[in-house]
């Protein structure tokens, strides 16, 4: 799964950055330092560490890190929330607007007719020549033992 964020307004808007959740435990910063994923230099009401996005074992949270301004998502007042597509945070009163966006990839159908993706068997080889008569296995060995090899002849 991966987390899109993009910047809505203000002199950043159309940033994006992105966070893939194969990242279980890492962290990315927002405010406006320039340690930031997205530094918001330019909005005074963001904090220099506003909030971090933190990935868990069941998708990506917003934390806020104790902000001047508070961090909102979907104009709620939050310390910590589970994020979902379409959200909407912001950073601060009138501050920045962060649109949400989770993708996740396309499940595996496991109803899939698995025959149906096997290739069908060659087709049979075809009928031996009528010339060539057929091999036989009733021989005798002992008597091919014995037998002398055929004597040369002149041409």
């Amino acid at each position: 799964m991966q987390l899109r964020l993009i910047v809505l307004n203000g002199a950043q808007a159309g940033r994006q950055c992105q966070f893939d959740s194969q990242w279980i435990g890492q962290w990315l910063l927002l405010g406006r330092s320039r340690e930031s994923a997205l530094p918001l230099t330019d909005a005074p009401m963001v904090s220099v560490r506003h909030a971090v996005l933190r990935v868990e074992d069941d998708g990506f949270y917003l934390i806020d890190q104790q902000s001047t301004n508070g961090t909102y998502v979907n104009t709620q007042l939050v310390q910590r929330v589970k994020l979902r597509h379409d959200d909407l945070i912001q950073l601060g009163t009138g501050g920045p607007q962060l649109s949400v966006e989770l993708e996740t990839p396309a499940p595996i159908n496991y109803d899939t007719n698995v025959d149906a993706l096997v290739p069908p068997p060659p087709p049979p080889p075809p009928p031996p020549s009528q010339s060539i008569p057929p091999m036989r296995y009733d021989t005798n060995v002992d008597a091919l033992r014995n037998a002398s090899p055929p004597k040369p002849v002149s041409v």
